[in-house]
């Protein structure tokens, strides 16, 4: 979304994303081609406010930028709701072009996965995208606020069978970024201004 335009690795703000996930960024990446060939994709779970998205959005705009490719960056919230809006059309986008236009991407970056309200008809669709990708041998960049084991948990369906997550893993590999939430840090700045502002109102 038009938040993340922006995002790059030149605009990296150590406080916004530590360093070391920086780092992880810049060297994905530099070896695209690589990445590309053998399927290699990550998984950027931690805490929410520790620049995940962030990360992810920035490493879509760099691809995008220097090597010219065709990446979807979307958060799993905003995939499936506007996958459900298909159902009442009739002449518009259909759930098929959405379904296509995901596994044609060079690199899809579905941002915070398991936030998404779990039904038979999410976890399905999940699975569909992810491994459609799978299958096509194209890589996935996935953010989650979720622990690993709680993410697996929600993308099991009904059977029991962690079918979705398997796949996810073998793709991905799993980016633990840990520090201080950012919101925190800049809720508590505004609450200062805002006491300010109130202190020059009241004098």
């Amino acid at each position: 979304d038009a938040k993340f335009h922006g995002s790059t690795l030149s605009a990296w703000d150590d406080a916004i994303g530590n360093s070391r996930l920086r780092g992880v960024v810049s060297t994905y990446v530099s070896n695209w081609p690589d990445m590309k060939t053998e399927n290699i994709g990550l998984l950027i779970h931690g805490c929410p406010g520790v620049g995940k998205t962030y990360a992810a959005f920035a490493l879509a705009n760099e691809i995008m930028d220097r090597h010219q490719a065709v990446v979807i960056a979307v958060s799993s919230i905003g995939l499936l709701a506007r996958i459900r809006e298909t159902f009442n059309r009739q002449d518009k986008e259909a759930e098929i072009d959405i379904i296509r236009s995901l596994e044609n991407a060079s690199l899809l970056v579905l941002d915070d996965l398991g936030a998404e309200q779990k039904t038979d008809w999410a976890t399905a669709m999940l699975y569909q995208i992810i491994d459609s990708r799978y299958r096509g041998g194209k890589p996935m960049i996935v953010t989650t606020n979720l622990p690993l084991e709680q993410l697996q948990n929600k993308l099991t369906g009904s059977d029991d069978v962690s079918r979705t997550y398997d796949r996810l893993i073998e793709m991905c590999q799993p980016v633990k970024v840990s520090g201080q939430s950012h919101r925190a840090t800049v809720a508590k700045e505004k609450r200062e201004q805002l006491v300010e502002l109130l202190k020059g109102e009241l004098t």
